[in-house]
């Protein structure tokens, strides 16, 4: 494995300003089972929201563009390219702190190499490395994100 992993975090994606309280006590919109991670942690974090669960990603983006819904709980990833980046997320934007809990979204991604090749390792970390250095990786970076995706600096928030 390359290191160190690098974490993606998940945040809060909806329409400005909606009260403080009343949002956090509103919603929490967890979409598709593949963020079962997100359900967990919101269950166990957001207990006055009403969870509610979809089948595909793209269903809570329209549910959140109608106004059926609050906020969702989405990955930067996912939040940012595959919705406010798009006529739909027009006026939305990303809100609350970034969630990296391990316990819940795990250690963060990484390029597995296969067991024993250490020189590959090397040869990858120091590419990486080389990138940052000389300024390439944030020219590539901030072509397609509005936030840092290496994940350095706590992913900040756009």
């Amino acid at each position: 494995m390359l290191g160190p992993l690098r974490r993606l975090p998940s945040t809060w994606t909806r329409l400005p300003p909606v009260a403080a309280a009343a949002f956090w006590m509103s919603i929490c919109a967890i979409a598709f089972s593949a963020m079962a991670v997100a359900v967990r942690f919101a269950t166990a974090t957001f207990k006055q929201s009403q969870i509610v669960r979809y089948a595909k990603q793209d269903e809570v983006f329209l549910d959140l563009k109608s106004g059926r819904l609050d906020a969702t709980l989405v990955d930067v990833v996912a939040g940012d390219i595959g919705f406010l980046k798009t006529p739909a997320g027009k006026g939305f934007r990303f809100h609350g702190p970034f969630y990296t809990d391990p316990a819940f979204f795990g250690d963060g991604a990484g390029i597995a190499v296969r067991k024993g090749d250490d020189a590959l390792r090397t040869q990858l970390n120091g590419a990486i490395a080389a990138l940052r250095a000389d300024g390439s990786y944030k020219k590539i970076q901030d072509k397609y994100f509005a936030f840092d995706i290496y994940g350095a600096d706590g992913a900040k928030k756009p």
